[in-house]
């Protein structure tokens, strides 16, 4: 992480109202390894003197070629402010955190600002939205979501803590359907039931682009979202992502339907599913599923009730699976960790693998770690949470020690005494705890 930070005020004699911090953060992705700059717009009051000291500072702000920025909007002001500032144009992605709400005191319309952002910027293609509380009018509503799908460069829109009343939905769903730019469509913690996500499964059945769904955090959705959702999978191939994180009332009878989409639509890649209620029959079918499917290669069980871990020894020798994450299922016994040894010392494509929070112990993380010495994929393994002492830790660091790829494992709160001796023993090898 590094910061940085410049002020910003409009070109007046006036008080300014706001500051904009830029840029705040900076992080890199695994995935494309590019870096995001954001830029965090607090409510601070700052005198004139503070005004040329930005200027000065923006002058020589550093640009890396390709990265891309993100501004992060709270007020009115700040929005007024940052329209009237050298990022406006500059800028490919926006995070909106708060109310959207009427007008503020000097008359500025916050949604229609944003409109105006995203028609007026081709280079914008990110939008966040999140707001526990829409307070727009609905015919203001019905106009940014038309101006968000229908009018803007976007490719990505995440919606998080919205709550949809019917009509919100009604005109959320018809402005997807004329969008024909959208790729990553996500909906987090607002508050979904089965009868919106039905909805917005009609559409996403027929959509030519939208080929990654996230509608993790609603708890309401149960086995009639989840059967429309796979009715969609099913139809569009195009779909390749699908997130349903925390969906806790989905059962296994839901999964069983998402599980007999897949095997029509081969191009699935991600599928998490953590957190619902898949119980071992929903594994079941999910795992028969994925024996026919060469292109998956996420797929996240966490705390999904599963008592039978041995079914996935059988998946992981016929498919291609890259990241696996199996945490929560407290199941990893001595006999499972048997068997999940005799598979992966021999698999060729897992390189992410959470085991935390299984109830494994010493005796099965002895007979686990002989696995890692042979096994050449495997980049990262999680073992956290669970308990560990002396007597497990000292055959896993000598795995580690002949491993070719440099394993690295990680085995937080999951170490009982010894811990000076432990320390010890993971110098040598890239062992967190």
């Amino acid at each position: 992480m590094a910061d940085a930070t410049c002020m910003m005020a409009p070109a007046t004699n006036m008080v300014a109202p706001a500051t904009i911090m830029a840029p705040a953060t900076m992080m890199a992705t695994d995935c494309a390894h590019s870096i995001f700059w954001f830029l965090e717009l607090h409510e601070l009051m700052i005198a004139n003197q503070v005004c040329t000291q930005w200027r000065a500072q923006t002058l020589s702000l550093p640009v890396c070629p390709g990265t891309k920025r993100h501004v992060r909007i709270g007020t009115h002001r700040q929005m007024f402010l940052f329209m009237r500032s050298p990022w406006h144009k500059k800028i490919n992605g926006v995070i909106l955190h708060g109310m959207m709400d009427a007008y503020d005191v000097f008359g500025w319309n916050l949604p229609l600002a944003i409109c105006t952002l995203l028609t007026t910027n081709a280079r914008i293609t990110y939008l966040r939205l999140s707001y526990e509380y829409n307070k727009i009018d609905i015919i203001t509503y019905i106009h940014v979501m038309n101006v968000i799908f229908c009018k803007s460069h976007l490719t990505h829109v995440d919606l998080a803590m919205c709550r949809f009343e019917d009509m919100q939905m009604d005109a959320l769903v018809n402005a997807i359907k004329r969008n024909m730019r959208l790729t990553h469509l996500s909906i987090t913690n607002s508050g979904l039931n089965s009868s919106d996500v039905s909805k917005l499964a009609h559409v996403l059945a027929a959509h030519k682009t939208i080929c990654s769904v996230d509608f993790s955090g609603n708890g309401d959705i149960d086995n009639n979202g989840a059967v429309a959702l796979a009715a969609a999978v099913e139809q569009n191939h195009n779909l390749t992502d699908v997130d349903l994180f925390l969906a806790k009332r989905i059962s296994h009878e839901g999964i069983s339907s998402i599980a007999a989409a897949i095997k029509k639509n081969h191009s699935m890649q991600r599928l998490n599913v953590g957190l619902c209620q898949v119980d071992d029959n929903g594994c079941n079918a999910l795992v028969q599923a994925l024996k026919l499917h060469p292109s998956m290669t996420f797929l996240s069980l966490h705390r999904a009730g599963i008592f039978d871990m041995s079914v996935f020894t059988s998946l992981f020798m016929h498919t291609k699976l890259i990241d696996v994450r199996l945490g929560g299922n407290d199941t990893m016994n001595v006999a499972n960790c048997a068997a999940f040894a005799s598979v992966l010392a021999h698999n060729q494509s897992i390189r992410y693998l959470d085991l935390s929070s299984t109830n494994m112990k010493d005796d099965g993380l002895i007979v686990f770690a002989p696995c890692i010495i042979t096994n050449t994929s495997l980049e990262f393994l999680s073992l956290n949470n669970n308990t560990f002492t002396r007597k497990g830790i000292a055959p896993l660091v000598a795995a580690m020690s002949l491993n070719r790829k440099h394993i690295r494992v990680s085995i937080h709160y999951a170490v009982v005494g010894h811990t000076e001796f432990i320390h010890s023993l993971a110098k040598p090898v890239a062992l967190f705890f």
